[in-house]
């Protein structure tokens, strides 16, 4: 008799009768009295042991005969120093999350490399060395938010993701009460470490096997991403689908939840999700602020709130429709609405409710084939997007508002004109901004030519000032010629 097996997550069925453990929960096996089928590697999974370690390890093999066997690295006793040295690297490889340390990373870790060398510590203690080094604190406690901290301390150190949220929770509280180096050893000293890996064997990735809940193997192909990733290259949690910027504020939301505080109101309120159009249905807006201008002049700042204003009113309008649209009576209400004039009766005399069975389908896809359900389907979805859009584009605007507003305020404070005394003509003429809340412009302008404008006289009123004699001439007299004397004649 043969015996196979349906699938990872299946039982292995013999044609005999024989329907060995389930692999999710491996209840006792059922005999059959005609025949009885053994395999060499499930005959350990016949009796369900106490200890729920050791039915991890029956299921692992059972799994391992039919996926492959896992090559563990163990540091065995006696072996050299080149190939302790592969250990060391293989171990770094693990706990750093395939991220490469740099050489003087690696100083702080010398004397936990050489006593490991020398056979002074376990395994174990070497992987708690670089739990705890300064290295593995900045790269995922400092960079990263305190869930995504503590779902990398089960993958590096365990091999494994977290099966729940308690246990995130619990070792949420232990960082916070006793610190985090406690939390390290939390991981290392709670059993589960010592018994699937013990004090010689590298912690590696638990993929064989079977996963109890069944969906632990989703959240941990969810952790692992790819063999090609690192870890430090994730900011944000994995398993909660935070990243980057929200998954700060995702840190400051858990912490307050595990220290059993109220969550304040204006957290949770600054990212409500909106609506949005497919494949993200529900996004939060665009944290990202543009950068602040140099220059901001009050009518943009007045032109933005104008356009924010027209904004409110057409998603008001567009909510109120989304609200009629699904409002199943209302074809009530406006058939009512008609008949306030009737009394109850048409102007033939026949009952008006007669006339409202026998209604006629005037919607647009009537004269397709299509029933008016299909249309008040469709344009509802066309309002939830153009309310999810107005939504968006208000949120963004009013960011944009906030920055401009700060610039605004930010700005120097100048007087419309500004004189300057003694100015010639031939200087250069100042322009300032006429807005008193504004920046000043100046700006170079060529003077206007100035046209000549003859002298007058001047005049001193009605004084004359009087003339003054004219003084008599004076002749003087000759002087008589000097002969002649001959310089330089013999």
């Amino acid at each position: 008799m043969s015996a196979f097996v349906s699938g990872v997550g299946g039982s292995a069925v013999g044609h005999g009768g024989f329907v060995g453990a389930s692999v999710c929960g491996l209840s006792t096996p059922t005999r059959s009295s005609v025949a009885v089928v053994r395999m060499g590697v499930i005959d350990r999974l016949d009796s369900a042991p106490a200890d729920k370690f050791e039915q991890t390890k029956q299921v692992y093999t059972f799994s391992r005969y039919i996926l492959g066997p896992h090559t563990a690295i163990i540091a065995k006793d006696g072996m050299s120093a080149d190939d302790k040295e592969v250990l060391i690297r293989q171990a770094i490889r693990q706990v750093f999350g395939n991220a490469y340390l740099m050489e003087e990373e690696r100083e702080e870790l010398q004397i936990a490399e050489s006593q490991f060398k020398n056979g002074a510590i376990p395994m174990k203690d070497f992987i708690r060395a670089l739990a705890k080094s300064s290295a593995y604190q900045t790269r995922f406690l400092e960079g990263a938010v305190q869930y995504r901290f503590i779902e990398l301390n089960f993958k590096h150190l365990l091999g494994r993701a977290p099966d729940n949220h308690e246990e995130i929770a619990k070792h949420m509280r232990t960082y916070q009460q006793f610190g985090f180096e406690a939390d390290i050893d939390s991981y290392l000293d709670d059993g589960e470490y010592d018994n699937v890996f013990g004090y010689d064997t590298i912690p590696f990735m638990r993929f064989r096997g079977v996963y109890t809940p069944c969906d632990s193997f989703n959240r941990q192909c969810a952790l692992q991403g790819g063999w090609a990733n690192s870890d430090k290259a994730m900011g944000g949690a994995a398993l909660s689908g935070y990243n980057g910027a929200d998954g700060r504020q995702m840190s400051t939301l858990i912490s307050t939840y595990a220290a059993g505080k109220p969550v304040d109101y204006s957290l949770v309120a600054a990212n409500t999700p909106l609506k949005t159009t497919a494949p993200n249905w529900y996004a939060l807006p665009n944290p990202a602020l543009p950068p602040m201008p140099s220059f901001v002049s009050p009518s943009d700042v007045n032109a933005l709130k104008v356009r924010l204003n027209q904004l409110q009113a057409a998603y008001a309008k567009a909510t109120e429709r989304s609200q009629i649209s699904k409002d199943t009576l209302e074809m009530w209400r406006s058939a009512a609405k008609e008949m306030q004039g009737m009394r109850g009766y048409a102007p033939t005399g026949e009952s008006f409710f007669g006339g409202i069975s026998q209604s006629v389908d005037n919607t647009p896809l009537a004269s397709k084939g299509q029933k008016s359900s299909d249309y008040k389907r469709f344009s509802y979805n066309l309002y939830s997007d153009e309310v999810s859009r107005l939504e968006t584009e208000i949120e963004e605007t009013k960011s944009t508002l906030r920055v401009l507003e700060a610039a605004l305020s930010k700005s120097t404070a100048m007087t419309p004109v500004s004189k300057f005394p003694g100015l010639k003509a031939q200087a250069l003429a100042v322009g300032v901004v006429t807005a008193s809340a504004a920046r000043p412009r100046i700006t170079g302008v060529k003077p206007k030519p100035i046209a000549p404008v003859a002298a007058a006289p001047k005049k001193l009123g009605g004084l004359r000032l009087p003339s003054l004699p004219k003084l008599p001439s004076v002749s003087l007299p000759s002087l008589p010629k000097l002969p002649s004397l001959p310089f330089g004649k013999k």
